[in-house]
């Protein structure tokens, strides 16, 4: 009986410390869980938060573009470009008509509180609000000179100054908060500055514009150290995310996490009891949660690592899972519309890669005009004036067509026209040993292209490919339309380039834009390609040493 007894207390000793290594197994993974549920749940409010962030910034800075564009569309406007024309005193009736434009512009859903075009020549400001203001007073001019100096430092500046600054003429209705966007007006017939356009947008305008947060949340727009909208929170226990605009505003978004309750007592007790029940069930929990809940949960989380690198392509697939279908069908959907906003946005900044082509278009104005000027002094002197009036007009010609009233752009036909111009002019310098042949599919001669993208082509072949050429030069000039791109092929029967030489010519345009000193022509055509383009567009070259090179340019035609 004793012996039964004392083996009893020793299995039940067993089953204790069995017991003990459970609940302590428990208690360690259930402190382990409530660790990682806290830090987990700490990054996904701050994640959700900096999404939600992102979304103000992404609505301002749209915003503050459809501003910047409103202004640019006023400065080209017909109807405003009439009041900048110089005149002995001021036509009243353009200065109202372009008083109602101000006004019609105002009215325009851009939530705009007034527009004002001070016009430096004649000393008047145009409202949209209070009429036409003439002849300004010294005091009042200053102001607005003092603006349209500083905006010339700028493209589009945005400032608080003027609705302390502004003068008093124009405040008698003016109480609200605003910041206004100052651009310089350009006269599109002289090309000189005449004034300065101002748009001013209330300060309420832009919490319109940005996300509107859920309770328990705040957000602040300012802009130079002022609040905009919304108010700034001093209090520790809310948490602080900042983000900046291209424009200069700062939006800070005020969210406060609350977590008590994960250490609330009714909460423990809960715990409590899943620990007891833990004890039988633990093993099948690990087993269907590793497979039913933790590898669709790392799927997801490997998503979300995805699209943060940008992989927007692969998806999840396999929504047959009736737990994390859904889930995943949601999470579709989101990668679908972000990859959608983010080539929106791309699309939108490429515009800023304009100034950059035209920067490389004027990398390519004809330098041989010392040489035709060299070729005249040289037919004066041999009285060949009908050498020399020929001359004269192939070189009229030619830059009436490479200037193109400042256009970017030229269509083939004119191009062509341009070419023989150039052929014409240079063999005033080096003789008549060579031909340009075109050959213009009649569907391609309306198509743009972008000026002087061509020349460069015909001044190699003519320079290189057809120095100590034996034969008789010929370029040929062909287009054609094929797989939704327009295909210009510059073939020469020149001398041929070396097939290492041709090497370092393509290393060069795939890795330059234009600034290279080798391969001038070639390396800024690629990179004016690459600019206007991006990956839709492209140059090949190829090259048979002794029998000529072939330069292949593409470029789409829904941009023709």
């Amino acid at each position: 009986m004793k012996k039964q007894q004392g083996m009893r207390l020793r299995m039940g000793r067993m089953y204790v410390s069995f017991l003990l290594v459970l609940l302590a197994c428990a208690l360690a993974l259930h402190g382990a869980y409530l660790l990682q549920s806290y830090h987990s749940m700490v990054e996904q409010a701050r994640t959700e938060r900096e999404y939600r962030l992102s979304q103000q910034v992404y609505h301002t800075e749209r915003y503050v573009a459809e501003i910047e564009d409103c202004a640019n569309t006023l400065n080209v406007s017909s109807r405003l470009q009439q009041v900048l024309i110089d005149r002995q005193k001021p036509d009243y009736l353009l200065y109202a008509d372009c008083r109602d434009l101000l006004s019609e512009y105002e009215r325009a859903p851009y939530g705009l509180y007034r527009i004002d075009l001070y016009l430096s020549g004649s000393r008047s400001l145009i409202t949209s609000s209070e009429g036409v203001f003439y002849n300004l007073e010294d005091d009042e001019c200053a102001v607005y000179d003092q603006l349209l100096e500083e905006s010339g430092k700028h493209d589009g500046w945005w400032t608080l100054d003027y609705q302390h600054r502004e003068p008093k003429l124009v405040s008698k209705t003016r109480n609200q908060r605003y910041i206004a966007l100052v651009r310089q007006v350009t006269s599109l017939y002289t090309g000189r500055t005449k004034g300065v356009l101002i748009l001013s947008v209330p300060y309420e305008q832009f919490e319109s514009v940005s996300a509107v947060a859920v309770q328990d949340e705040y957000r602040c727009i300012s802009f130079q150290g002022e609040v905009l909208c919304g108010s700034r929170m001093e209090d520790e226990r809310w948490t602080r995310l900042t983000a900046e605009t291209g424009a200069g505003f700062g939006l800070d978004y005020y969210y406060r996490f609350e977590y008590s309750s994960i250490f609330s007592g009714r909460f423990m007790l809960v715990m409590g009891a899943i620990m007891l029940l833990f004890l039988m069930g633990f093993v099948c929990i690990v087993i269907i949660t590793e497979r039913r809940v933790a590898k669709p949960i790392a799927r997801l989380l490997h998503g979300f690592v995805r699209m943060e690198e940008g992989r927007f392509i692969k998806r999840m697939g396999n929504h047959k899972d009736a737990i994390f279908g859904e889930l995943n069908r949601g999470f579709d959907h989101m990668a679908e519309h972000l990859e959608s906003t983010v080539t929106a946005l791309v699309d939108e900044r490429t515009q800023s890669r304009e100034l950059k082509q035209r920067l490389l278009q004027m990398q390519i104005k004809p330098h041989f005009l010392y040489n035709i000027f060299n070729n005249m002094i040289w037919l004066v002197e041999q009285k060949q004036y009908d050498n020399l009036e020929q001359l004269v007009t192939a070189t009229a010609g030619f830059y009436k067509t490479a200037l193109n009233a400042g256009s970017r752009d030229i269509m083939l036909f004119e191009n062509q026209r341009q070419l023989e111009y150039y052929v014409r002019i240079q063999k005033f310098r080096f003789g008549d040993r060579f031909d340009l042949l075109t050959e213009l599919a009649e569907e391609t001669e309306m198509l743009s292209i972008p000026n002087l993208l061509l020349q460069p082509l015909v001044e190699n072949a003519i320079i290189h490919g057809f120095q100590n050429l034996q034969r008789r030069g010929e370029i040929r000039l062909s287009t054609e339309v094929g797989d939704g791109q327009l295909i210009i092929r510059v073939r020469d029967n020149g001398t041929g380039i070396a097939p290492e030489t041709l090497e370092e010519i393509r290393e060069a345009m795939t890795k330059d834009n234009g600034g290279a000193k080798r391969f001038f022509a070639l390396v800024n055509v690629s990179g004016r390609l690459r600019n206007r383009y991006g990956s839709r567009g492209y140059i090949r070259i190829e090259s048979v040493p002794g029998e000529g090179t072939e330069v292949i340019i593409g470029v789409p035609m829904d941009e023709c």
